[in-house]
């Protein structure tokens, strides 16, 4: 890995999430703020479902085969197996809870929620194939589908929503048939390659020898997703569809700023996993560029919020910029963290991360109760906030402590030298000399 793929993957991700943002943009005006709020309804049960069918493999997975601990294709097929199985089991569960949020269900259609549920399997092979790329270094084949997958979301929606046929369930055919065909091209590539084959079957050796690692990543990834999105659907229950749709343009902002750190964190963790306690200056070099960059436009966001979003989504969207004003601070503060605990993830993923969002989850249930019903959504992005910050308050706490305990490392080791004074250092580039991969 190079500085170059850190580079390539921002661009391509600029140009996929201006391809992303233009859809949404066309199918939010088309959708209305009802239209929208069913949309992102079904589609959370759906995510919600996905996220409880990683089971961590997703990240188990990239830390494994980055370090070379595990064979790549019996990884493959344990995934593939297990991708499978859950994915029934998880779309019987995700249609009764569509039946209870609000009576989703009915208000959406059944035809929106069988779509949104069949997006489940589509999703998780997806995902996971997206690890399979990143951790054998195929940056670029990652990038060149994410962009193609995208511009065919958009020329879809264009096409629709000329026609006049722009609906909550055409966005949700949209999203299972663009996924799909990625998911198919991804692993046609890893096939290719000869990295990994698409196939079923189950090795029980290297299922027990990574179920630990995989259950910690699960645990932590799935309390983290409640964090991130149960806040959409208490709005959904409490304020109804419209409010959903003012919130959801406010999370969808937040998730654009987030943007660079969850794809700097993505490239980023399979060295983590291959250099263990090695990797801390990369890992604070570059949070340390991120949370720069990522302050002044969320700075930025603040005060442009209010005429950005009335131009862009249309007046009827109004009430989403004072959500997002609340939500700001809380997108600083995750982003902080999605890069500090690639550090901790690279040491095996302390099992304290686990309790860090176990409390944030609790308090980001207790504050949307306490303040959805009487604040709306501007409530529930205050809660989104103190959550966020709390756990990159405790994430760090726990990369200082592990810091604390390397400090048994030689003098001539590179993380004790990146520990001298800056002054006694060479400068380096950000993202050059310091992403390049160590040779014998």
């Amino acid at each position: 890995m190079t500085g170059r793929d850190i580079w390539q993957s921002l661009g391509a991700r600029f140009v996929v999430v201006a391809l992303g943002t233009s859809s949404s943009i066309l199918l939010t005006r088309a959708l209305g703020p009802e239209g929208r709020g069913l949309y992102i309804g079904v589609m959370n049960v759906a995510m919600l479902a996905v996220q409880l069918g990683t089971l961590g493999l997703a990240s188990s997975n990239t830390y494994y085969l980055s370090g070379r601990r595990e064979s790549g294709q019996a990884l493959a097929t344990n995934t593939i197996t297990i991708s499978l199985v859950v994915s029934g089991v998880l779309a019987i569960a995700g249609w009764f809870i569509a039946g209870q949020v609000h009576a989703l269900r009915e208000s959406a259609g059944t035809v929106a929620v069988v779509v949104a549920l069949a997006c489940i399997p589509v999703n998780l092979l997806m995902l996971f194939g997206q690890n399979f790329q990143l951790a054998t270094h195929d940056v670029r084949g990652f990038n060149r589908i994410e962009v193609a997958r995208n511009l065919g979301a958009l020329l879809l929606v264009i096409g629709l929503v000329w026609l006049g046929h722009g609906n909550h369930t055409t966005a949700l055919y949209i999203s299972l048939t663009t996924t799909g065909v990625a998911m198919v091209w991804l692993w046609r590539r890893l096939s290719t390659s000869g990295a990994m084959r698409l196939r079923l079957g189950w090795d029980g050796g290297v299922f027990r020898r990574t179920f630990g690692y995989g259950l910690k990543a699960y645990v932590i990834t799935f309390l983290g997703y409640l964090v991130l999105r149960l806040d959409a659907l208490l709005v959904q229950n409490w304020r109804g569809a419209t409010a959903a749709g003012h919130y959801g343009v406010a999370v969808q902002v937040g998730d654009l700023l987030l943007t660079v750190s969850t794809t700097v964190g993505m490239i980023v963790f399979p060295k983590a996993a291959a250099l263990g306690a090695e990797a801390w200056p990369l890992v604070r070099r570059i949070t340390l560029i991120t949370a720069t960059a990522l302050g002044a436009a969320c700075l930025a966001a603040y005060a442009l919020a209010p005429f950005a979003i009335e131009l862009v989504f249309g007046s009827a969207f109004r009430p989403a910029a004072e959500a997002l004003r609340y939500l700001l601070p809380g997108i600083w503060f995750l982003s902080i963290e999605i890069l500090l605990v690639q550090y901790l993830n690279g040491l095996g993923m302390p099992i304290a991360i686990i309790w860090a969002w176990i409390v944030a989850l609790a308090m980001n249930v207790y504050l949307n109760w306490l303040w959805i019903p009487t604040r709306g959504i501007q409530g529930a992005a205050l809660a989104s906030t103190a959550a966020y910050a709390l756990v990159a308050a405790f994430v760090l706490l726990l990369v200082v402590r592990a810091r604390r305990q390397s400090g048994l490392l030689s003098e001539s080791s590179p993380t004790t030298a990146y520990l001298r004074p800056m002054s006694a250092q060479k400068p380096q580039p950000p993202f050059g000399r310091l992403l390049a991969q160590p040779r014998d």
